[in-house]
């Protein structure tokens, strides 16, 4: 990929939030994944940013297995990527 087609992959993610450590690989051949790490303003809706971005990398990669760190600002455990 590309850094235009991370930048968008990171858009598609999450809206308003900041995404990082993105990392897309296959179990198998036929089985991709995607983890990454989302960092939310405290007092964000959590469960409804985990909903979102997973529905989106769904519908917009076709992938099923998913993994996603939601980390607010208060709690991020990497300094440089903290701050929205």
């Amino acid at each position: 990929m590309n850094n235009l087609q991370w930048e968008n992959t990171r858009k598609i993610l999450c809206k308003g939030e900041k995404t990082w450590d993105i990392l897309i690989t296959t179990v198998t051949s036929d089985v991709p994944t995607l983890t990454c790490h989302i960092t939310v303003e405290p007092g964000t809706n959590t469960q409804r940013v985990l909903g979102e971005a997973t529905k989106r990398i769904r519908e917009q990669f076709h992938i099923e297995h998913v993994t996603i760190q939601i980390e607010d600002t208060e709690h991020c455990h990497n300094e440089d990527h903290c701050h929205t």
